[in-house]
């Protein structure tokens, strides 16, 4: 089992099966299955590394650290776009172009790692004829899909035009990518991406689109990180809606599906978010606290606001309870165990001492224990949100990255 917390300039490692905490790239992108991560080095000059956690290797991989990508739930290819142009590695052969004719700005790979979900560019060719075209537009506005068993490319989603823009080009909400339904049929994606979105923690349209129909569901406003997205078998979707930058008191689980409307698991008088399946899907677990104006003090002490827990929500009876509640703790991120019997809590201590907590937290009445302890350099970047360590990790566009093993319980 390992975790990533971000950091100032880094990011810290958890190996559960050597029992070591080490500082790895600042930059990191997941596998789907968290077999493997990608990791950019601290370095510009050096190469992307794919550490596969599962065969315990390392690959550098000849990848700029200016470049977009994703990996594959077997660790076995990458995908990355460099100068628009798509681009897949295999770890043991040389790099290829797919679809050089073509360009885009991001990629995902489907859970199985046959489709390759891309957000792509406005090109002249888009335009009504006499639009003035005098410099690209790298904009994301529209949604690709490889598939690599039929080897075929096609476009499945445009967004909607905001209307005629300043230079004279239509105006597009900036695309970003979500994750994909276990299923491979929907595919989230962020609409109306910004830099206070991607950096301060605001808001953004959050819509999924069926790949095969391209029909789309608005799922309303959410925050910018795609660990926060949960998907159950075949394709019912946990979220965090969101609404204002300020949040506390703006933050709810919602739950979508295509065969049912969006509805709220949360209410107004809290703010949640973390929402993670257990392994039957009949239950929620995500971090809950009273919702309220911004204290500093209240958040360090873990009161008001601060008092940060772990609750379960149980869909099928609506009987919800509180599962962790530590004195001097407060909890930042949760993962349950495949088989059901553990959690994994990331933890916050309440005082004004930048440190974090990686718990193992049994279901079965076994006690629970920390296992590791990690300094982060400081919570914030901006003064408005500096002190609450789950909007760091918006600002700083990195998500929480949990991959489990069977050494959890050892």
């Amino acid at each position: 089992m390992a975790f990533t917390v971000p950091d100032n300039g880094g990011a810290w490692l958890y190996d559960g099966r050597k029992g070591t905490v080490e500082r790895i790239a600042y930059r990191l992108r997941a596998a789907p299955n968290g077999r493997a991560l990608l990791s950019l080095p601290l370095k510009v000059d050096d190469p992307i590394v794919l550490r596969d956690l599962a065969a315990d290797r390392t690959v550098p991989l000849p990848i700029a650290a200016n470049v977009t990508f994703d990996v594959t739930a077997d660790a076995s290819r990458v995908a990355h776009v460099k100068d628009r142009t798509l681009i897949v590695v295999d770890p043991d052969r040389p790099p290829r172009t797919v679809f050089p004719e073509y360009r885009f700005t991001s990629a995902r790979w489907s859970p199985s790692g046959k489709l390759l979900a891309l957000t792509g560019t406005l090109v002249a060719d888009d335009l009504p004829p006499g639009t003035p075209f005098e410099r690209p537009n790298f904009v994301a506005y529209d949604l690709w899909l490889v598939d690599f068993d039929a080897k075929t490319l096609r476009r499945f989603y445009v967004a909607p035009s905001y209307g005629p823009s300043a230079f004279g080009v239509p105006a597009y909400p900036g695309l970003e990518l979500g994750t994909w339904s276990p299923d491979e049929r929907y595919v989230t994606a962020y609409q109306g991406i910004t830099l206070a979105a991607g950096q301060r923690g605001e808001p953004v349209g959050l819509v999924a689109v069926d790949a095969r129909t391209g029909a789309s569901w608005p799922l309303g406003g959410s925050l910018h990180a795609i660990a926060w997205q949960a998907w159950r078998a075949p394709h019912t979707l946990a979220y965090v809606g969101a609404a204002g930058r300020s949040g506390w008191d703006q933050r709810r689980i919602r739950l979508w599906s295509p065969e049912t409307a969006v509805r709220d698991l949360t209410g107004t008088d809290e703010m949640a978010f973390d929402p993670v399946w257990d392994p039957s899907g009949r239950s929620l677990y995500f971090i809950r606290a009273p919702a309220g104006p911004y204290v500093a003090d209240d958040y360090f002490a873990g009161r008001g606001i601060g008092a940060r827990r772990v609750a379960r929500l149980d869909l099928e009876t609506g009987a919800r309870s509180e599962i962790t509640g530590t004195p001097g703790y407060a909890d930042e991120a949760v993962l349950a165990s495949a088989d059901g019997r553990d959690m994994l809590v990331l933890r916050r201590r309440t005082a004004r001492d930048p440190l974090v907590e990686l718990w193992l937290w049994p279901l079965d009445g076994r006690p629970p224990r920390a296992l590791a302890t990690v300094p982060i350099a400081r919570f914030g970047e901006y003064q408005l949100r500096s002190y609450d360590l789950a909007y760091w990790v918006l600002a700083s566009s990195q998500s929480y990255a949990f991959f489990d093993s069977a050494a959890w319980s050892r």
